[in-house]
């Protein structure tokens, strides 16, 4: 089965030039604690609820600072084409929870969730997928995709 058969669609976006708080009204108003970051039609980076309090609420800066500040870039995302097992032993590889998915010209056009995965992978794999994201990451989750926030 491809990943585009049980994508989400419809996904919500961010700006790189979006203010903190309003990507975190935006995630706070559609219960969500993730969103693509597109620069036009190019998806630039993912910002995440714990970016915004990672990167921005610990360190003290202003909630009117541009998402691009928080966000992790760049993006990595998962072929439409993609199959549905090989999305999920790619997101338990990269510990992610959420893809985003782009048609082979780069363009945004899904997203998916281990819980959409979980409804169509084999068991197995969704299991060992889960297995190694929930698996403690060490320093390398916030510190390497941004590197100034701990300059202290």
């Amino acid at each position: 089965m491809k990943v585009s058969e049980i994508m989400t669609r419809t996904v919500i976006t961010a700006c790189p030039r979006d203010t903190v708080q309003a990507i975190a009204q935006t995630m706070a108003d559609r219960d969500v604690g993730w969103l693509p970051v597109m620069d036009g039609e190019t998806l630039v980076g993912i910002v995440t609820d714990r970016d915004i309090v990672t990167r921005m609420v610990v360190t003290g800066r202003s909630s009117l600072c541009a998402i691009r500040d928080a966000m992790t870039s760049p993006a990595k995302s998962c072929l439409a084409e993609d199959s549905v097992e090989s999305v999920v032993r790619w997101m338990g590889k990269q510990q992610v929870r959420r893809v985003p998915i782009v048609d082979a010209s780069g363009r945004l056009v899904g997203l998916v969730s281990l819980a959409d995965a979980a409804k169509h992978a084999e068991a197995s794999s969704t299991s060992l997928a889960l297995e190694k994201i929930v698996r403690p990451g060490g320093e390398h989750n916030q510190r390497s995709f941004h590197p100034t926030t701990f300059a202290n």
